[in-house]
């Protein structure tokens, strides 16, 4: 398990194409703090991640983060940049967040202290939300 920095502004595109579970928290610093087996690759527009294990992130709290797929549990805490997300197969928990869009979640949602937008297409386990600016839900199985 490695542990990275780069240097990257105070709001940078990140994307997270793979990986197994993802932990996310914002903070003071312009660079992106990676923890975890992952591969990077650079680009005009930011990094792109992949990884088959676990990742830790740690972004500046205005990052643009694009999620592809995620096969275990997302953890977004005190992060108040954008995310989109298409896929989480297990749970997912948000506190102290701002605009989060998401896919399709497999397994629960609980959502505390959203200052902006949650949105989500389907959910096919429970919903827990409280303190939320706003909602949008599609489907809840």
């Amino acid at each position: 398990m490695t542990k990275d920095q780069f240097k990257m502004g105070e709001s940078p595109t990140v994307r997270v194409n793979s990986c197994s579970d993802l932990t996310v928290r914002g903070w003071a610093e312009p660079s992106v703090q990676i923890k975890g087996d992952y591969r990077i690759e650079e680009t005009e527009k930011g990094l792109q991640i992949d990884s088959q294990d676990s990742l830790q992130l740690c972004l500046p709290r205005e990052t643009m983060l694009i999620i592809g797929r995620v096969n275990g549990d997302l953890r977004i805490k005190q992060f108040t940049g954008t995310v989109a997300g298409e896929y989480v197969h297990g749970d997912a928990i948000l506190a102290q967040s701002n605009d989060v869009a998401l896919g399709i979640v497999h397994g629960d949602v609980s959502a505390r202290n959203m200052l902006g937008v949650l949105s989500i297409d389907e959910v096919n386990g429970d919903v827990a939300a409280r303190v939320i600016g706003e909602i949008r839900l599609g489907a809840v199985h």
